[in-house]
């Protein structure tokens, strides 16, 4: 380590794998609330703050400025900001996840225009979960944004936020129509501040990646990637966006970027906090998660265990955050065979969910304790988590998302280890037609996936279908031939 405490930035290996699909959790991005406690000054999210704390600023928030067409303010700007966020804590991713991001900003000058009290309102109603009255006040402001005279980008920014809200709310079919109706006005307007543009386009970008349409994803991640090197913009804005980025790649199992998006997160918020505190705390976790998958767990302890030192001294032992840190050290244990310690700190992790009433959290705990129970050959136990998991997984998401392709592969698994394979492959069938429709044609996942359904249907005499398959998987790994 470095003086700093900080594990070496030894790169990642951009194709690493692994011998099986790894599920990645959904992203953080509840507000806190007095129910959900958090860390102290700031939200626990990845875009840094949320103001949802009574009476607590965000930390460092900062507007850009000329984004408000009005008199320039010479008090300091807040903002209401969250990064990946949808129902949780969303994620970052991402969230929860996913997630979106949702960047509901305004200043804390007098609030001079009907649409900037309207967006004010709706952004305090989003991260009190509120999300009816933010409807509301989001709808109210696109009205004013719609008025003769008003600057095109403004009802970009209002649409794009209503998007926000409706996949809050698991409306995604109108989610995606206004965020597309968003991207059109700012496509139209290229002379929109840069920032707004991050932020429509930044939107879109993580609402894909939250619904596990990564292939979709992509070419948004690619465009708000560009406008923040143009920007060179450090604020926490961008330290939300860095971070989505760094989500969307890790589900591509490209770790090369997801560790570069990553670490100028972290960088971000080593700035704006003077040193990595509450907000970097979500950077260190994620990087800690990404070297676990990447089998890199020195690093991966070194990092987990420094964030989470700051969050239980922030926020406490039994807090929200604290339990993410509790989840990723859990998965860190189980890669490497300590299983003990492993499960002790994912069962603490559940039952915090649990009391949250946190669906996709649990999920995510319930599938890496199948997961450890699996490995150790207790399949009695591991099934009914894997079970549990999955009913979760599908009502927290949708039917599709790559994070029920995952908990589908690992209880096949379960059955076919106990010689099981009639149940096992409609499951296996199932969780490739979910990868085929989300992931690039050359991802790990979908090729484990094509290759382990050719081995079950070759132990069911399925001979011809198998053949079929390898195939695929033999052009796959020599394109060109």
């Amino acid at each position: 380590m470095n003086r700093q405490g900080r594990p070496g930035a030894r790169p990642v290996p951009q194709t690493a794998t692994h011998p099986q699909p790894l599920g990645l959790p959904p992203l953080w991005g509840l507000p806190l609330s007095a129910s959900r406690p958090g860390l102290k000054g700031t939200a626990w999210s990845p875009g840094g703050g949320t103001g949802a704390e009574r009476g607590s600023p965000p930390v460092a928030a900062k507007m850009i400025r000329g984004t408000i067409p009005r008199r320039e303010c010479r008090q300091q700007p807040r903002g209401h900001l969250s990064g990946f966020s949808r129902s949780v804590k969303t994620s970052a991713a991402f969230p929860p996840g996913l997630g979106l991001a949702v960047l509901l900003a305004v200043t804390a000058c007098a609030i001079a225009t009907p649409w900037e009290r309207h967006m004010d309102e709706a952004s305090q109603a989003y991260f009190q979960g509120r999300y009816t009255e933010a409807e509301r006040f989001v709808t109210a402001a696109i009205m004013e944004a719609e008025r003769p005279g008003a600057e095109p980008y403004m009802l970009a920014w209002s649409l794009s936020n209503l998007g926000v809200v409706y996949d809050a709310q698991k409306k995604r079919a109108q989610a995606e129509a206004h965020l597309r109706r968003a991207l059109a006005i700012i496509d139209r307007n290229p002379g929109a501040p840069m920032m707004v543009q991050a932020r429509v386009v930044g939107d879109t970008a993580a609402f894909y990646t939250g619904q596990g349409r990564y292939n979709e994803a992509e070419p948004y991640a690619r465009r708000v990637a560009d406008i923040l090197e143009k920007a060179r913009d450090r604020s926490q804005v961008s330290y939300s966006f860095l971070l989505n980025l760094g989500l969307l790649h890790l589900a591509q199992k490209r770790y090369g970027d997801a560790e570069r998006f990553y670490q100028q997160a972290l960088a971000i918020a080593g700035g704006l906090e003077r040193q990595v505190g509450p907000m970097g705390a979500k950077a260190l976790a994620e990087l800690g998660n990404l070297y676990t998958l990447a089998g890199r767990h020195r690093d991966a302890e070194g990092y987990l265990q420094r964030g989470l030192t700051i969050v239980k001294r922030e926020a406490g032992v039994e807090s929200f955050a604290a339990s993410l840190f509790y989840d990723y050290l859990g998965q860190l244990h189980l890669s490497q065979g300590r299983y003990g310690e492993g499960e002790r700190l994912l069962r603490h992790a559940l039952a915090i969910w649990e009391k949250e009433r946190d669906e996709d959290q649990a999920a995510f705990s319930l599938h890496y304790l199948g997961e450890l129970h699996l490995a150790q050959g207790k399949y009695g136990e591991a099934e009914p988590l894997f079970r549990r998991a999955l009913a979760l997984r599908e009502k927290a998401y949708h039917p599709e998302h790559p994070y029920v392709a995952s908990t589908l592969d690992s209880l096949a698994k379960v059955l076919r280890a106990q010689g099981r394979d009639a149940e096992a492959e409609p499951l296996l069938s199932r969780a490739l037609q979910i990868r085929e429709k989300a992931l690039r044609p050359d991802h790990p996942d979908l090729v484990w996936s094509l290759e382990y359904y050719a081995a079950v249907l070759r132990r069911m005499n399925r001979e011809t279908e198998a053949a079929e398959i390898e195939a695929r998987v033999r052009a796959i790994r020599t394109p060109g031939r």
